[in-house]
């Protein structure tokens, strides 16, 4: 996740749309306003490059952790298996 140049309170945000935590339970959990959890979480789409939580957490899944599941082969290499492994990040 750090490939996108979040910040911590950023990264924290992310950790906690990832669990599923709306905006007030999130607040809540780290001690901030409701009204900041979605500014922050307004500019980890912007870095991202997505538009809503749901293909927030389908990005993080996808990029970051389907890999591993597939022995380091990654969504494109399902695709089209002329294209060899991705290289390491």
């Amino acid at each position: 996740m750090r490939a996108y140049g979040l910040t911590e309170r950023e990264r924290d945000v992310l950790l906690q749309t990832i669990r599923s935590r709306s905006a007030k339970e999130a607040a809540a959990a780290l001690g901030l306003s409701a009204y900041t959890v979605v500014d922050h979480l307004r500019a980890v789409f912007e870095k991202v490059g997505v538009r809503s939580k749901g293909e927030l957490v389908a990005r993080i899944f996808f990029e970051h952790y389907y890999p591993g599941l597939l022995g380091e082969a990654g969504p494109a290499d399902v695709s089209d298996p002329r294209r060899g492994p991705r290289p390491a990040r």
